[in-house]
């Protein structure tokens, strides 16, 4: 998943009202705290704990919207 992508995706679910307030630039600090983290994760405990995972992107904004108290887009 890119920053990329999930700006697309909140345009898809939010409307492009809501992409047009992002504004983008590097931050070095947060940058580097990003490259050190793992390219991928062994989420098989979590699972076996009885955690799931997300879907997709979509689905993680629209919870975050609903638990904010905002509409969906269809």
């Amino acid at each position: 998943m890119t920053p990329g992508q999930m700006l697309d995706s909140l345009e898809r679910v939010a409307g492009p009202a809501a992409r047009a307030r992002v504004r983008t630039s590097l931050d070095e600090r947060v940058m580097q705290i990003v490259c050190s983290w793992p390219g991928t994760f062994d989420v098989s405990r979590a699972l076996n704990l009885g955690f799931s995972a997300d879907r997709d992107i979509d689905g993680i904004i629209r919870q975050f919207m609903a638990e904010q108290g905002h509409e969906r887009r269809a």
